[in-house]
């Protein structure tokens, strides 16, 4: 055996004590997201091998999308693992003197469970901003987001993400680069590497 094997079977080892713990089961694996639903399964089943393949898949495998059960899922082409479809793409970012609306599109998130669009900033937490008032009508949430908030805050990088559940991220998918028209900051909205709506801020 290989000792990068070994040492991924000690890891293993660990976790699966951890998680097979009474208090974790009762308190803490509800909780975790479903995307890991399948993993902790194989972690508590002492499956070793499809665990490590499920994560294999997860980062590197091929994904589709498939209507399983009136429930969208991301799956492999043997349809062998599978995971919640969850995505959010922007739709529309339109500003006017005061404010700047977006509308983005949201699947595999209950409505109900939404709870805010977080700006929040990559170096300090004390800097986000929180905009708990919105609307959704079908799968379409609209946002408005007072410039003013964004203009006070302090020259930086800011993700912008959709929070529900409580604790749980949403990154929105993003294009393209727009600018913003705000009283002392240099504002734009942009895309990440991977496709995430961020907002960099800069003096004026």
């Amino acid at each position: 055996m290989n000792s990068e094997k070994t040492e991924q079977i000690n890891y293993f080892n660990q976790i699966s004590d951890v998680f097979n713990n009474q208090l974790i089961k009762d308190k803490v694996i509800n909780h975790i997201s479903s995307e890991y639903k399948d993993a902790i399964q194989y972690i508590q089943n002492n499956d070793f091998e499809t665990f490590i393949s499920f994560f294999t898949w997860l980062k590197k495998g091929s994904k589709i999308i498939d209507n399983q059960q009136n429930e969208i899922k991301l799956t492999d082409m043997k349809y062998k693992y599978s995971i919640p479809f969850q995505q959010t793409n922007l739709l529309n970012l339109v500003e006017s003197k005061n404010e700047i609306k977006i509308q983005v599109s949201i699947y595999g998130v209950e409505k109900e469970s939404i709870l805010n669009l977080s700006i929040m900033s990559r170096n300090d937490y004390k800097e986000d901003i929180v905009i708990d008032d919105f609307e959704i009508t079908d799968n379409i949430m609209t946002i408005s987001i007072p410039k003013d908030k964004i203009n006070e805050k302090k020259a930086a990088i800011y993700n912008c993400i959709i929070v529900y559940e409580g604790f749980k991220h949403l990154n929105i998918k993003y294009g393209y680069d727009k600018k913003t028209n705000l009283k002392d900051k240099n504002g734009v909205f942009y895309p990440t590497i991977n496709g995430n709506l961020s907002l960099k801020l800069t003096n004026k």
